[in-house]
């Protein structure tokens, strides 16, 4: 997509942290930018995001535990939240040490208390760079296709490796 139409999506979530109703959005302390767009690219496949936001860990667990029993997914609701009705917006929550350990250069867009217009402000000062291009992506193993995005990155690039390597031995069961 065009660099144009990535900010007005990135602007629309912006407007909607920054407005802070619904039942998830006030507990967002921040939000960054990394990735093809950060680096100024004119044309990206998706736009990148950390969210960090306010969770205990008993209510990661449970949360975690209510997905995998079938229930109720809150950082899917989150995600609903944050996007609206607009797509390619690649939201990692919580994640923001993890990127940086893994030489990501986030730039911070939102944080609680900003004004719509502050994060405009920052949005803007990311300026466009005909050089730069989209990323690398992660391959990812096909014993994980749909369900990656629930695993963070770190954890599907190891168990991708161990088992192309031959150290794991992994097989998908239909339940």
């Amino acid at each position: 997509m065009k660099r144009s139409e990535a900010t007005r999506r990135i602007e629309g979530l912006l407007k909607r942290v920054a407005n802070g109703e619904g039942r998830y959005l006030p507990r967002v302390r921040e939000v960054w930018i990394f990735g093809s767009y950060a680096r100024g690219a004119l044309e990206v496949g998706d736009i990148d995001l950390v969210v960090e936001f306010d969770q205990t860990k008993d209510e990661a667990g449970r949360w975690f535990a209510t997905l995998m029993a079938g229930g109720f997914d809150h950082l899917g609701a989150l995600r609903r939240e944050l996007r609206g009705n607009q797509r390619a917006l690649e939201i990692h929550f919580n994640e923001l040490d993890d990127l940086r350990k893994q030489d990501f250069e986030p730039q911070l867009l939102w944080r609680r208390g900003d004004s719509f217009e502050e994060s405009r402000v920052r949005l803007a000062a990311l300026v466009p760079d005909p050089s730069a291009q989209r990323a690398a992506r992660d391959t990812v193993h096909p014993l994980l296709a749909g369900v990656e995005k629930l695993i963070p990155r770190p954890a599907r690039q190891e168990f991708s490796l161990f088992v192309w390597a031959g150290w794991l031995v992994a097989k998908l069961v239909e339940l």
